[in-house]
């Protein structure tokens, strides 16, 4: 490959890496909006009673 085209791989195993770590990022903003969520909803359950 050329210096161009390994800059160009380079740069694509980068936005590769970019989008994995985003992506993590995202599934535990989730998991964490999910616990407060079930953690609210146990709550009110609880003065219901």
């Amino acid at each position: 490959m050329d210096a161009g085209g390994d800059l160009v791989e380079s740069k694509r195993q980068d936005l590769l890496e970019a989008i994995q770590v985003a992506k993590r990022a995202l599934a535990e903003e989730r998991d964490i909006l999910t616990r407060a969520s079930r953690v609210r909803r146990m709550e009110t359950l609880d003065t219901d009673i």
